[in-house]
C-alpha cells in the first residue's frame, strides 16, 4: 500500500499523494495522531506539492475534532496566506468564522 510505496520511493513525485491518502486512511480508521503525522510530513517535506494545501485543511479540521482549536486556527490562517484564492481557502475562511465567532 501507501506505506510500502513511501519506503521504496520516498522522494518521487507521487510521494506527496501517498502521504496525503495515507493520512486519509488513518483518519478514517480513527487514528488521528497518525493521520496528523502523515499530513505534517507532507507539509514539511513537500510544501510546494499540490496536496499541501488540501492536507493543511484536513489537518486543521482534524485538529478541531481533537479539541485543538487554537492550533487549527493557526493552520487555517496559514492556509489563507499561502493559498488565498484556492477552493480550500474558502472552506478555511468559513471554518475560521465558525471557530472564532461560534457561527
Amino acid at each position: 500500500g501507501f506505506q510500502s510505496y513511501l519506503r521504496q520511493y520516498p522522494q518521487t513525485s507521487l510521494a506527496p499523494d501517498a502521504l496525503y491518502y495515507l493520512g486519509d486512511c488513518y483518519a478514517a480508521q480513527g487514528k488521528a495522531d497518525r493521520a496528523l503525522a502523515e499530513w505534517n510530513t507532507l507539509l514539511h517535506t513537500f510544501p510546494q506539492s499540490d496536496k499541501a494545501v488540501p492536507a493543511r485543511l484536513r489537518r486543521a479540521n482534524l485538529l478541531v475534532e481533537q479539541g485543538q482549536e487554537s492550533d487549527a486556527i493557526l493552520l487555517l490562517q496559514e492556509l489563507l496566506q499561502v493559498a488565498p484564492g484556492s477552493p480550500e481557502a474558502q472552506q478555511a475562511q468559513a471554518r475560521l468564522k465558525e471557530l472564532t465567532t461560534g457561527q
